[in-house]
């Protein structure tokens, strides 16, 4: 019996051919194939903004936002440059939200006013950057890249 005959050999063929196929396709487009283990380590890794209401507050807008930290340290602190936008694309308001502490792989609700204008004037807000994040180690880098933005309110979150 030749080697290639043998249904052993035959079958490990076709598994490292498979193989082969799988991690060519990821690469070729562009994708990190990864053990769904470590994809949800890396999902984990993130610090999940969702802009959950907005609610007038007297003559100001108020904005209730849901914060994950999918870390497994605190952050210690977590402030962000927020542009405001009308319902036709105009800047309205420039602010910082602090929004820290968050403690390790946990749930919060954060409220902050945005002042001088209508809750229903607001066609969306953008993240422009990350003003502070830091944890117990010091500063943490990318953490604009870290934030997984959504909205349940009529206005989006943008990045």
């Amino acid at each position: 019996m030749k080697n290639n005959d043998n249904p052993t050999s035959i079958g490990a063929g076709i598994q490292s051919r498979l193989v082969r196929l799988v991690v060519t396709g990821c690469m070729a487009v562009g994708l990190i194939c990864l053990p769904s283990s470590a994809m949800a380590q890396a999902e984990a890794r993130t610090i999940g903004l969702e802009l959950n209401k907005l609610e007038m507050s007297g003559a100001d807008c108020r904005a209730t936002v849901v914060i994950r930290n999918g870390f497994d340290r605190p952050l210690s602190q977590l402030k962000l440059d927020l542009v405001v936008f009308d319902r036709e694309s105009i800047v309205s308001k420039r602010l910082a939200a602090a929004l820290g502490p968050l403690a390790a792989e946990k749930t919060m609700v954060k409220s902050f006013p945005i002042t001088g204008i209508g809750c229903e004037n607001i066609d969306h807000i953008l993240v422009n950057e990350v003003m502070d994040c830091t944890d117990p180690e010091g500063p943490v880098p990318n953490c604009l890249d870290l934030l997984v933005l959504s909205s349940r309110a009529p206005a989006e979150l943008r990045q």
